[in-house]
């Protein structure tokens, strides 16, 4: 209790004045009056308050009630410029309200989603244009030719698809040329992993024999008198086998790969 305080309630004790006869006589409520004995200002609602509280019970008490307005303005004068200073310290400095500093930051957010955004558009759009130059699609000069049915055989000499027990037939031989080479047949299989495909176009001796896209699992058989020349889109999904020689998988992934078979290679 600081000396405010201490006045008050001297003052009300010397009349033989408990607080709630003060409390009757003044209309501030007691808990007040209390706070003002013990100088625990919090407990009013503010300065106003406290001016007004303390005047109008020191008036009752028979005190100097201006004194002690002067007496409690200079007691807690610093402590209230220190608590304004801090006030002033916490609240966001000119330009900088909550608002705005919650605007910066979305903008910042969205101004680094468009920097991704953008840097994804660009990546997606060059490796599109990567693969395009390695994707299954028939070159320019076969574009008439897609809609083709890849069942078709254009010449005599492509073989329809095998099944299991079929025996395809081997080439140009007769019965007559029994003793010399059957040619070059070139069977062509796509790996049966699922959603595997490979664009193919073959040449037999100079003229184009087949042009379209072997789907996953399915196999196919080439044949040409002395030369089978085949260009795969998607190299790395296509197992080859010349006049029965495993040539294995004969490129990567999205890789174009062309590859001649020749008859004196596989005699």
């Amino acid at each position: 209790m600081g000396r405010i305080g201490e006045t008050l309630k001297e003052a009300r004790e010397s009349k033989n004045l408990t607080l709630r006869d003060a409390e009757a006589a003044t209309k501030i409520r007691l808990k007040y009056l209390e706070a003002l004995e013990n100088e625990d200002f919090s407990e009013l609602p503010g300065r106003v308050y406290i001016i007004g509280f303390l005047k109008s019970y020191a008036k009752f008490l028979e005190l100097e009630d201006q004194a002690l307005v002067e007496e409690y303005k200079a007691t807690y004068r610093n402590e209230e410029t220190a608590q304004t200073q801090a006030l002033k310290s916490a609240l966001p400095r000119q330009g900088e309200t909550p608002q705005n500093k919650k605007l910066f930051k979305l903008a910042g957010l969205a101004l680094i989603v468009a920097l991704l955004f953008t840097i994804n558009f660009i990546y997606q759009h060059n490796r599109k244009d990567v693969a395009g130059e390695k994707n299954m699609q028939p070159p320019p000069v076969l574009a008439e030719q897609k809609d083709e049915d890849p069942d078709s055989e254009p010449e005599p000499s492509v073989s329809t698809r095998s099944e299991p027990g079929d025996v395809p037939e081997t080439g140009n031989a007769n019965s007559d040329d029994l003793g010399q080479s059957q040619g070059v047949k070139v069977t062509v299989q796509v790996l049966p992993d699922a959603g595997l495909k490979s664009w193919i176009r073959v040449i037999a001796d100079g003229k184009q024999i087949f042009s379209g896209i072997l789907q996953a699992g399915e196999k196919r058989e080439f044949n040409g008198d002395k030369l089978v020349a085949i260009k795969f889109g998607n190299a790395g999904a296509v197992r080859v086998t010349v006049n029965g020689q495993d040539q294995g998988i004969i490129g990567q992934m999205d890789d174009v790969v062309d590859k001649e078979y020749k008859i004196e290679d596989f005699n």
